[in-house]
This record gives structure tokens, sequence and C-alpha cells, in this order.
């Protein structure tokens, strides 16, 4: 209240509920109020915004802060004090809900790790003093320009490359499709090619299928052997050979697979930070564990939890999606952004989004049965456009089509 400058710099390290005593928060209050209306917050003004908020018990509490007063020139220190305080007060509220939520028989454990862990992120939760400032931010752009080391890793298709700009830790990128296109193939291209031949560290969420199947498709696409017949384990010496030969590949390589019929946000961070991929692999987001309540924002929470995973944890994260079955008449046209299914915050959350379609899925006469679309509706800062590549399904597998 004795200085504007000071306001500036604590406004941009405190809020009203940082403050341990309400006195003080609604005071605080009454300041930023002020502040953000472009008035004055000295004693006068603070005094009669809290008259006008109903808050008259707190004018004894503001005399004493008025008699009190120090230097405003250690501002910043006084202001990171009452930060650190509020958050290990927060930090030891969230300890405690979490035990109360324990100590309840019918919780569900795994919803109560989620609910831990939630609290336990918003407790330490970032405030402004905490954003590179923008010197900083210009020397981080300018040492990006100039690296001239390539990405982390790359599409496995060498004709999206020319389409698709190279992945970056941070983005959150969808392949959807309707049901049994061939999502989980993609996927299964994508961790087969970056763990395989790239050399870098994947993890992948198998909700749909478990680890054997998936395994399976990994040899059938590796060593070119017909996924039926691994299926029906009618299998040649020769084929044999090769599941030996796939086996081996597969064990040498950093492909971590996590099979689960269910699996939530705090699941999915704690083998991010215990594998430390260069990207994680979702398939697929409609099938993430939420809380109870209603379908579309828990599903919101899930595809904004994604994204901040992709970007607190610096790696990318590709998950499949569920679009809707086509209405009559549209059966041969490939699906629309707005057909993406129950929400939409897939299309808003996600950086890129990338349409899988077969043109003979429902025509298996057409003349371009074996081929897949892949449609880029949506690219944050590139183009949109699309790519055909060769449904080699027999295989389990996209390849290019010159492959």
């Amino acid at each position: 209240m004795h200085s504007p400058d000071a306001i500036t710099t604590a406004t941009g390290m405190l809020t009203g509920d940082d403050f341990y005593k309400p006195a003080h928060e609604a005071i605080w209050n009454a300041i930023t109020t002020l502040v953000d209306s472009g008035e004055p917050a000295d004693e006068i003004t603070v005094l009669n915004r809290l008259m006008a908020d109903g808050n008259a018990a707190h004018l004894p509490a503001l005399q004493d802060v008025i008699g009190g007063y120090i230097t405003a020139a250690n501002v910043r220190s006084h202001a990171k004090a009452v930060r650190e305080h509020a958050t290990r007060r927060r930090v030891i509220q969230a300890g405690m809900r979490a035990i109360q939520l324990g100590q309840g028989m019918e919780a569900d454990p795994r919803e109560i790790a989620d609910t831990a862990a939630a609290e336990m992120t918003a407790a330490a939760r970032p405030t402004v003093e905490d954003v590179p400032t923008i010197h900083d931010q210009i020397n981080a752009t300018l040492t990006e320009l100039e690296s001239t080391d390539p990405p982390l890793w790359q599409w496995p298709w060498l004709d999206m490359r020319h389409l698709l700009l190279p992945p970056r830790p941070g983005q959150f990128v969808l392949f959807a499709a309707r049901p049994s296109v061939g999502k989980s193939v993609t996927l299964v291209d994508i961790a087969r090619d970056v763990a395989f031949r790239q050399g870098q560290p994947v993890v992948l969420f198998s909700l749909e299928m478990g680890a054997t199947e998936v395994m399976l498709r990994i040899i059938a696409a590796e060593e070119r052997i017909p996924l039926t017949r691994l299926q029906t384990k009618d299998l040649t010496e020769d084929d044999w050979a090769k599941v030996a030969r796939a086996t081996v590949k597969i064990a040498a390589s950093p492909l971590t697979i996590v099979d689960a019929a269910t699996v939530g946000l705090t699941e999915v961070r704690a083998k991010v930070r215990e594998h430390r991929p260069v990207v994680v692999l979702f398939d697929y987001v409609q099938l993430a564990k939420t809380r109870r309540g209603d379908r579309r924002e828990v599903l919101e929470e899930v595809t904004r939890g994604l994204k901040i995973l992709a970007k607190e944890e610096r790696v990318t994260v590709v998950s499949a999606a569920q679009v809707s079955r086509p209405p009559k008449g549209r059966e041969a046209d490939p699906p629309k952004l707005s057909d993406l299914r129950e929400t939409g915050a897939l299309e808003q959350d996600a950086d890129t989004v990338i349409i899988i379609h077969r043109p003979d899925m429902d025509d298996p006469e057409s003349p371009r049965a074996g081929e897949v679309d892949m449609l880029v509706e949506k690219q944050r800062n590139g183009p949109r456009g699309a790519r055909t590549l060769a449904a080699q399904l027999h295989y389990s597998r996209f390849v290019d089509l010159a492959a």
C-alpha cells in the first residue's frame, strides 16, 4: 500500500489464498481488486474496499498491517516467504486429504492415487515469477534456431515426413479413426520404428489389446509372417526362425509395453519418469481410466492432462482416438474432425490430428483396395494435407507405397 512497484512485484508472486489468516486474504484481495480496476491502493481506498465487500470485521487487521509497516525494498523476499509457507500448508492438506480418502473403504485405491497426485501437483503450482523473462525466451529461441541437432525421433513413413513437421517434445498428437480401421496398427508401427531402427526409448500403453497380442503384431510386421498364422499357431520351421529373430530384437530394444485394461494419468506419468521415453503411445484415449462423473467433462480432463504431461515431461504424446460411426449416406466418406467421439476437447487440446481412412472398408471392390489415407486435418504451424500408404494388414502394418 506504500509502493506501487511493490504491488507489481508481489502480485506476480502471490494470490489471496496464499495467506494463512482470512483477514490478510481479504486485505490482499481488496488491494488487487483496486489495482485491477486502475485505482490506487492506499490505506483509505483499501479500507473502503473492505467495507464495500462486507469485510468490516477485518478493519482491525488492516490497522495492524498499516502499523507494522516495513520497507518495501524487501518485498520480493517477503512475498517468497509467504508463498513457501503457503506451499507447505497445501502439501500438508493434500496429504491429509489422501489419508482421509485412503481410510474410506468404498474408495477405489487407484482413484485415491489419482486424486492425491493431482492435489500434490496443485499444491506446488507455478507463479508468474516462475515464467522465464522475455530475454530468456529470446535466447532459447535463438539457440533452437542455431541448433543442427536432428529431432529425437522421426515418423516411420517417409511419405508422412514430407507433410508432418518433425515431432517435438511437448506435442500431443492424435491418430483418429473409426473402429477396426488401423489405429493400433499405426501406433505399433511408430513403436517398432522408433525403438528398433531409431534406437530411442518408447512406452506403449495398450488399453485395448493385451501384451501378447501386441507382441504378435510386432513379430508379424517385423518378419513378414501373416498374422493369422501366428494367431492360429500354424507356423512352419522358417516361421519359427523368424519368430526367434524378432523376439531377440524386441528384447534388446528400449520398448516398454504397459498392458492394462485401464490406465490413469498418474500411472502414465510414473512410467514416463521411470523410462524417460522420447514418445508415449496411448491406445486409445477414450479407454483411459477416469473418475466418476459426466463423461464429456472427465474426457476433457484426460485430454488436457495428456497435453500437460507432454509439456511438463518434455515428451511427445501420440494417442489413438475413436471417431463416431458414419451416419447413413456417409459410409464411404472419410471422417471429419467433428466426428471425434464424445468431446471436442480432443481437437482443441491436440497439436496435430491425423484421420486414418481406408477406402476399402465399406467397399471391398474399391479400386483403391489395400491403401490407407493419412489425412492431416490439423497441424499447428504446419500444413494440412494427405498422404497415402499401403495397408499390409496381413502383416499388421502400414508402409510407404514404394516399399
